[in-house]
């Protein structure tokens, strides 16, 4: 590995330790938590390549456990996140050197979007969600009534605007293919974890924070990806990571 890339894995694996610490939503049930991980494990992968996302995706992830407390999680966590990082980055570039397949892949990742979104979202975050916002001398509370028709919408246009920038850029269908690929590793690796230890009904429960904490990364991995590969571009000679 070169000088280059050390350095490239040292910043992103302390931006995805700082990510996932960033919002963390505790789950009794499982002794875990909801995070934002996600979305800079993808963006490394994406960005850098399969092997500084696993290193960068497996030890940031992990030393966010060790600092949050969360230490029964950290040895999973270094496996499972780091195959996800592994897998996104490989996935998004053996997927554009084969765009044949790409009408394929751009139709499962749509429908993948909108199935996990409008069930998720229908079946789990459904009610009156309460945000509290603010320190405890100036709180503000927000309050919102969501439907499941309303996460059926979303769903849907979630799946169109996949389909529109799928057709208009390849490249981006493909990466969220390729996230998809890496979240359903993510969620099952935990959920086979947690099901050891805690049992088959626990790990269910966290099942859903996990498709959300994926919903979460592709979205904002989508945005923001092409923004940090402009910044990266000028710092690869000969491809950075692959």
């Amino acid at each position: 590995m070169e000088t280059r890339d050390i350095a490239l894995t040292s910043i992103f694996t302390a931006l995805v330790a700082a990510t996932t610490l960033m919002v963390q939503v505790y789950i009794p049930e499982t002794k875990g938590y909801f995070n934002f991980g996600e979305l800079m494990v993808y963006l490394t992968a994406l960005a850098l390549g399969p092997k500084i996302g696993a290193v960068a995706g497996g030890l940031g992830s992990a030393l966010a456990d060790i600092i949050s407390g969360y230490h029964i999680y950290a040895p999973a966590t270094l496996v499972i996140k780091g195959l996800e990082g592994l897998i996104v980055g490989k996935a998004s570039r053996t997927l554009t050197a084969k765009t044949k397949h790409f009408k394929v892949v751009l139709a499962l990742a749509s429908i993948l979007v909108f199935v996990s979104i409008s069930t998720v979202g229908s079946l789990f975050y459904t009610g009156t969600l309460e945000w509290t916002l603010g320190s405890p001398i100036f709180e503000y509370f927000l309050s919102v009534k969501l439907e499941s028709y309303i996460w059926i919408a979303i769903g849907v246009i979630a799946m169109i605007a996949v389909l529109y920038l799928g057709l208009r850029r390849s490249e981006i269908a493909l990466n969220v293919f390729a996230m998809l690929c890496g979240g359903i590793e993510m969620v099952l690796g935990y959920f086979a974890y947690e099901a050891m230890i805690f049992g088959v009904a626990a790990a269910a429960v966290e099942m859903p924070f996990n498709l959300g904490q994926v919903t979460v990364g592709i979205i904002g991995a989508t945005l923001l990806y092409e923004p940090l590969n402009r910044v990266l571009r000028g710092l690869r000679h000969g491809g950075v990571g692959r």
